[in-house]
């Protein structure tokens, strides 16, 4: 932790601080995800089955290279056959 060499956080905060960059990469990448927009209805969009191949990659694997290279080659496959 940066400051927790000079400065001592409580273990009840440390706890919570590890959730910190997951919750900041949700908070980035969900909304990307959602099927919808201000003002508009759902609109099927194919990012959302590339980012659950990307889950199933991460599930099978743990490799968080294999994510990134499986949702992008099927999210290039996807836009490539649909257009």
């Amino acid at each position: 932790m940066l400051f927790g060499d000079y400065l001592p956080l409580p273990d009840s905060v440390r706890r919570a601080l590890r959730y910190a960059p997951v919750a900041a990469l949700i908070a980035i990448i969900v909304p990307e995800l959602l099927p919808w927009k201000a003002g508009t209805e759902p609109v099927f969009d194919i990012r959302i089955i590339a980012a659950f191949v990307a889950v199933l990659v991460y599930m099978r694997t743990r490799s968080t290279v294999l994510v990134i290279v499986s949702g992008m080659v099927s999210l290039w496959i996807l836009k490539a056959l649909i257009g």
